[in-house]
């Protein structure tokens, strides 16, 4: 039987709204519409409401669903952060049909529940005013470093690896054909060799980084508004509604970042990022800390045209699709956004279209419209 709730949406989210509706006392409550999801922002908190929505990735049309995918946001966001995710808690409806979210009642919907990140902590906030240093991007490595080393490999032959890489450029090469993005058809096609010269040319390149599990189940969005900067760095939002997805190699989700980095303004941050960070002697034997793309791409493949970093040109994504939600860092303040020119205020972003001349190679990117969060 597929329960709903007996509330309508519209009801759960004015209720949400109300600042008296909460158990903690709050000077107003902020609110964020996103493809699949409502979020709420208190002074102290944020929760998040799944849509009832069914589309090609996600069902969220039953109370179940909605509680499950609550479940899988929770538990792998809570390996790059801490204190941050804290619960799934129910929304409930009293004997009276009255709304609430403490005491007794009947379970009719699930929320999400997360301590509210400082929005000036984040780091795409943080590049856009200037004051992001090398040494925040370095504390962000370690910690990403320390979580690949204890990560465990994902078994996946070299070929099966290829595979992939090849399934992903072709979808990508589709998905900037798309008229409405108006981009150079001699543009793509040229980012299309270069991805399939590589494969066809090198493939012990892929085939040696999955032999040696390299290949995790690692953070699958890793953006800067993704990352706060606080005295531990804590990183959010991961890819939550599919493991595969989430299914890479560290230097592909560390070209993305740098990739991202430069998108808002700070290319050095390249240098940082791809820079091999030193871990224990069993570790560097078993498993670099913090793989550079130079691993994958030896220097003879290496050059500087466009002044663009070979880990953002060479780097693509083996599951194809680049998920580029339309929401980021949404447990920060997410006032304002419309004044901000990059488009990414308080830790929320609107989606862009590709431009033409920047190198979305780079980690397989632009996706084709997938769901946002």
């Amino acid at each position: 039987m597929r329960l709903r709730s007996p509330i309508p949406l519209g009801a759960e989210v004015a209720f949400l709204s109300l600042p008296a509706s909460y158990p903690e006392p709050t000077s107003q409550v902020e609110t964020v519409e996103t493809h699949l999801s409502w979020v709420f922002l208190t002074d102290r908190h944020a929760r998040k409401l799944k849509k009832p929505v069914h589309s090609q990735d996600v069902d969220f049309t039953t109370v179940a669903a909605r509680r499950a995918n609550c479940g899988a946001e929770l538990q792998p966001n809570r390996r790059l952060s801490d204190d941050t995710y804290l619960d799934i808690v129910p929304l409930l409806l009293d004997a009276s049909g009255r709304l609430r979210l403490t005491g007794e009642g009947r379970a009719i919907d699930w929320l999400l529940k997360m301590r509210r990140l400082p929005a000036a902590r984040m780091l795409d906030r943080l590049i856009l005013s200037g004051a992001a240093t090398s040494e925040d991007v370095q504390r962000v490595v370690t910690r990403l470093a320390r979580f690949y080393r204890n990560s465990a490999p994902v078994e996946m032959s070299g070929a099966a690896y290829r595979e992939a890489f090849a399934k992903g450029i072709a979808e990508n090469l589709r998905e900037l054909r798309t008229p409405a993005y108006g981009l150079p058809g001699e543009l793509i096609a040229g980012i299309g060799l270069q991805q399939r010269n590589l494969l066809e040319h090198r493939p012990e390149l892929f085939d040696a980084r999955a032999e040696a599990g390299r290949i995790i189940e690692a953070h699958g969005d890793l953006r800067p508004e993704h990352i706060c900067l606080e005295a531990e760095p804590q990183i959010i939002d991961c890819l939550e509604f599919s493991r595969a997805l989430r299914i890479l190699d560290p230097a592909d989700e560390l070209a993305f970042l740098a990739l991202e980095c430069e998108r808002l303004g700070a290319p050095a941050f390249a240098t940082t990022i791809s820079r091999p960070t030193q871990g224990s002697r069993r570790t560097r034997q078993r498993r670099s800390c913090s793989p550079s793309i130079e691993a994958i791409v030896p220097a003879s493949e290496q050059d500087s045209r466009s002044g663009t970093s070979t880990m953002q040109r060479r780097a693509t994504r083996p599951n194809g699709r680049r998920t580029r939600k339309f929401t980021s860092g949404w447990p920060a303040n997410t006032a304002n956004a419309s004044h901000d020119p990059s488009g990414a205020a308080e830790g929320f972003r609107r989606r862009r279209a590709p431009q033409p001349g920047r190198r979305y190679a780079a980690c397989g990117s632009p996706p084709r419209p997938t769901p946002r969060r």
